[in-house]
């Protein structure tokens, strides 16, 4: 007789619109509150996953994600836990600008940043790996921690960009072939040894999606 297949199910949230999301300016792991449609985005996700049993949820610990994850934690009374490995990729030097105030003060390291290198440290930051390794061993661990569980994890554009890559084993350094909405409804789980995608940007609870699909 065959063993029972264990699934573990982890939805994974963007933050809600951020002041700077609305600007346009690289975020990394300063902050910025929450606009008034990232405080509704917030909000409506968390009236989502109330009627989707979680049993476990993380959260970046830098502010906007936390903001977002608190109504959630309100919404399904599952207690809120907040792990740095979450958060948003160091953009050091990139730090409050703009892309055009970059490629104007910055040219070479811009032109460097907008290359397809994994590798790469934006000054003062971090690469695209340093970024998937610590998001990568977060979801290990969470998994082992929580196998055949259901947890909701609250991140950002990078790390959730990161994290999907992983599961389709894109390569890093690839253009994404998907968008990641604030506040959007993505699925992973893990059965048989392997991840794999099952909802993919789901904005069906949000009343506008326009301008959210970045990863600053």
């Amino acid at each position: 007789m065959s063993g029972e297949t264990t699934s573990t199910r982890i939805i994974l949230v963007r933050h809600g619109e951020t002041c700077w999301n609305a600007e346009g300016r690289y975020q990394g792991q300063l902050d910025s509150p929450l606009t008034e449609e990232g405080r509704r985005q917030a909000d409506a996700i968390a009236a989502r996953l109330a009627q989707d049993r979680i049993d476990g949820l993380y959260s970046s610990d830098l502010g906007r994600a936390r903001r977002t994850a608190e109504p959630i934690a309100a919404a399904t009374g599952v207690p809120l836990c907040l792990d740095a490995r979450l958060r948003e990729r160091h953009f050091g030097l990139f730090h409050g600008q703009t892309p055009t105030a970059l490629r104007r003060h910055h040219p070479t390291d811009y032109t460097q940043f907008s290359q397809p290198d994994a590798d790469y440290r934006v000054p003062l930051g971090e690469s695209l790996r340093q970024v998937h390794d610590r998001a990568v061993a977060c979801l290990q661990d969470l998994h082992a921690r929580h196998a055949g569980q259901r947890l909701a994890l609250v991140t950002h554009g990078g790390v959730l960009a990161a994290l999907l890559k992983h599961v389709l084993g894109l390569p890093l350094a690839a253009a994404r072939p998907f968008r990641v909405f604030n506040a959007a409804y993505n699925v992973i789980h893990h059965t048989d040894g392997r991840w794999l995608l099952e909802v993919l940007g789901d904005v069906s609870h949000l009343q506008t999606i326009d301008g959210s699909d970045d990863v600053v």
